[in-house]
């Protein structure tokens, strides 16, 4: 049975239930659930599952900014995204976002059930190779944290030694232990002879143990003196002319320097004479380490010997002089000789001093390394996250490039700089960030707003590598993709572009980037634009989560209402009259309407910078005033307003869409039942206009009795900036900032709204509307389908 635990978050209770307890459950899933996305999102940091199951369109936050969320928090967690519709766009957006499976609704349950497992048996295998992974990087880090610790006892101790022959021996008998080698030997320069003669060694036989001798100039150890540099042989090709150039016979060999102070003294070797293991990177490291204290414990000790050997010829000649009285002449001598002796012993004090003020320095070094590595080895045991994170560490960068010489002009051109001058203002005016760049991804155009956007403020972008600026690794790969897009073929010019969703800290980014191309299709740079849409998405957040709680909340009692409806215009009830018949019609058609602004909340577009366009159709004023009238009436008599009509019988109709004058007129008429008092009264007036050029226009007033406007505040009544903080106004009704909202759309359909107010009396709010031409043909056959 599996064990797996899986989250589903969907806000439909019914598809939840579904895949819950028929498809999930049965097959021993451990199911988890959450109805909004951002209940979801905790739920998934809190529990960690293994697979997530995610609608598209939740409330609070949707599916793919639940996603969205994971992946900018670093989550590996597998995804599969449920949606109503096969939306290419949609998939294609959450593909890029690293969704596993995108399953259309109605869900199958089989269909589902194959993507599950085939997804959490792929993450198993993937488990497994990096389990397999991480155990063998503690391996490599406890072998690593232990050569460390050795390297550093083993330093600590020659250092503290003060015979040279035990200090020499030491230091060979620790260079076979670290690497492993078969035999060791430290050979010291002789500064007569200018040759390099056999100093300490191990696992050698009597033959070089003593009076082996090798000459600077024509052998390998003579090599690492004269460059200082060491040298690694893993294997012997000739072993002849080989062992010409050593002296002796090995299969590998490694040779370090001995330096005091920049100054070659000697070398350190290590050699494999029977076993064909060769000799490591890491080894050279931990032998050159070890030379490192080894020339630092040599020079100790040489100055230690030197000055015993000065302090007993210091003594012998004291005891002379005390046994016979010397002339002022040998006196003199003497003296000289003491003074003499006195200052190379302090000289040979500093010397020392300095040399174990390096020791110190070099045990320091290696201390903070081996902590280094204990800590690194208990990280990467705890979580097996930082593997991943490793491996995207370590990738290989990308072959840059060439450059082409169509860029060639624009090289060191700054933005700042005179060369580019009527390119900085344009570019310095935007608001959107501006970067173009070589072919091989050096800057060479930056505008300010691009290093503010990127995240790096004040920092000049010219010069540096365009795939470095922004953290998010999606900006990298696209990069790289539109590096490579060429090699399929020549374009028309134009060049490859792509746009994608950034995140940098937490600000959203847009970017659209374009391969700059000559007409032969060779790359000329990359073009890229950056726009910060972070307060576009919280507006658009918002707004998708009002549309799809007000759905939620009214289509249960809408679908009652048109059941009941039906069921009496049926008259499988009882018999109805013409006049209820009439109303039971106008509840259905408004049940219609608001299911209709429902699915227009619900389908939320992204937010552009042009506005929408407004589809004019005609409307007809009496019949929209006559169903707002019927919709108030049971408020007004509620509060016993008299409601006074002067409207005509025949007006021609509105070159307007008629949802959106029902809209302006019922929240108009709405405003005058707030402020008007009980007992008080409101009159509803529409006539026509003529003008003067012929052109007639419709005039529809709204009259409250609700005591006026202010003339201060009348001119704050539309004013949108004013009411988002001060939303009640003395007088008026509404305080949700509904009329400057009232107030664009009819603008939008060509007419006017405007305020008159007399204090102590009330208001009238007047809308006019310009008269129809004439129906179109279009028109004419939606008014004809209506009638139908």
């Amino acid at each position: 049975m599996a064990e797996e635990r899986i989250l589903i978050i969907d806000n439909s209770p019914s598809d939840l239930k579904f895949l819950r307890d028929v498809v999930l459950r049965p097959r021993g899933y451990t199911v988890l659930s959450a109805q909004d996305g951002e209940t979801g999102l905790q739920a998934v940091l809190e529990h960690k599952p293994d697979l997530i199951i995610v609608e598209r369109r939740l409330p609070r936050l949707s599916g793919l900014e639940v996603i969205e969320a994971l992946q900018k928090k670093g989550s590996d967690i597998p995804i599969i995204l449920m949606a109503s519709e096969s939306s290419e766009q949609a998939i294609a957006r959450a593909l890029r976002l690293g969704v596993r499976d995108y399953i259309v609704k109605p869900i199958s349950g089989e269909a589902m059930l194959q993507a599950v497992e085939r997804i959490l048996a792929e993450e198993q295998r993937e488990r497994r190779r990096l389990d397999k992974g991480i155990a063998e990087i503690n391996k490599q880090l406890e072998r690593r944290v232990k050569e460390l610790s050795t390297l550093y006892r083993i330093g600590k101790a020659v250092t503290s030694l003060l015979d040279l022959e035990k200090v020499l021996n030491r230091i060979v008998e620790a260079a076979v232990f670290l690497t492993g080698a078969e035999e060791g030997f430290l050979l010291l320069v002789d500064e007569q002879t200018g040759e390099l003669y056999m100093r300490a060694g191990k696992g050698l036989g009597e033959k070089y143990a003593h009076g082996f001798r090798v000459r600077v100039a024509d052998s390998l150890s003579g090599q690492v003196v004269q460059t200082g540099k060491p040298i690694m042989v893993t294997s012997v090709q000739d072993e002849e002319k080989f062992k010409l150039k050593t002296g002796y016979l090995v299969k590998s060999l490694l040779h370090v320097p001995l330096k005091v102070r920049d100054e070659v003294i000697g070398v350190l070797s290590v050699d494999n004479k029977l076993s064909p293991k060769a000799f490591t990177d890491n080894e050279l490291y931990l032998l050159s380490a070890l030379a490192d204290y080894a020339a630092i414990a040599i020079e100790n000790a040489r100055l230690y010997q030197e000055s015993h050997e000065e302090a007993r010829r210091l003594t012998e000649l004291l005891r002379a002089q005390e046994g016979a009285r010397p002339a002022g002449e040998m006196a003199e001598r003497e003296r000289q000789e003491v003074e003499s002796f006195i200052s190379e012993l302090r000289t040979h004090g500093e010397e020392a001093a300095l040399s174990i003020e390096e020791a110190e320095q070099l045990a320091r070094g290696l201390r903070a390394q081996a902590t280094v590595a204990e800590q690194l080895a208990s990280r990467l045991g705890a979580q097996r996250s930082r593997v991943d994170q490793l491996a995207r560490t370590l990738s290989a960068s990308p072959t840059l490039l060439p450059l082409t010489k169509e860029l060639v002009p624009l090289r060191g051109g700054e933005i700042a700089g005179g060369r580019l001058d009527p390119m900085s203002a344009i570019l310095g005016s935007l608001a959107e960030g501006v970067i173009v760049s070589e072919p091989g991804g050096r800057i060479v155009i930056a505008n300010a707003a691009a290093g503010r956007i990127v995240g790096l403020p004040g920092i000049p972008l010219v010069g540096h590598d365009i795939q470095t600026i922004c953290p998010d690794i999606r900006w990298t790969k696209n990069i790289q993709l539109l590096k490579l897009a060429g090699t399929e073929g020549p374009s028309s010019g134009a060049g490859e572009k792509m746009e994608m969703t950034l995140w940098v800290g937490d600000r959203m980014l847009v970017a659209t980037l374009r391969r700059l191309e000559n007409e032969a299709g060779d790359m000329l740079g990359i073009l890229a634009v950056l726009r910060d849409v972070t307060l576009e998405r919280e507006a658009q957040r918002l707004k998708e989560e009002f549309g799809i709680t007000v759905s939620q909340r009214l289509r249960t009692p809408m679908t009652s209402i048109t059941g009941y409806t039906d069921l009496l215009l049926g008259e499988t009830v009882g018999l109805i009259g013409n006049m209820q018949r009439k109303f039971l019609q106008r509840i259905k058609l408004s049940t219609h309407r608001m299911g209709a602004v429902l699915n227009e909340l619900i389908e939320v577009e992204p937010v552009t910078v042009e506005q929408p366009k407004v589809r004019v159709k005609t409307a007809d004023v009496v019949q929209l005033i006559d169903e707002a009238v019927s919709e108030a009436g049971a408020e007004l008599q509620a509060k016993d307003i008299h409601l006074r009509l002067d409207v005509a019988e025949k007006l021609p109709p509105a070159g307007a869409d008629p949802d959106s004058i029902r809209q302006i007129i019922v929240n108009l008429l709405g405003n005058a039942y707030q402020c008007t008092p009980q007992n008080g009264e409101i009159s509803i007036r529409a006539r026509v206009q003529p003008e003067e050029s012929g052109l007639a226009h419709l005039v529809i007033s709204i009259t409250d009795s609700g005591g006026g406007i202010a003339p201060e505040d009348q001119g704050k009544v539309f004013d949108r900036d004013y009411r988002s903080t001060h939303p009640a106004i003395n007088g008026l009704g509404e305080t949700n900032m509904v009329m400057p909202s009232l107030k664009a759309l009819a603008e939008a359909q060509g007419g006017r709204l405007w305020l008159e107010s007399e204090m102590g009396v009330g208001s009238t709010f007047s809308l006019i509307l310009p008269v129809a031409a004439g129906p179109n043909e279009e028109e004419k056959e939606e008014v004809d389908k209506t009638s139908t």
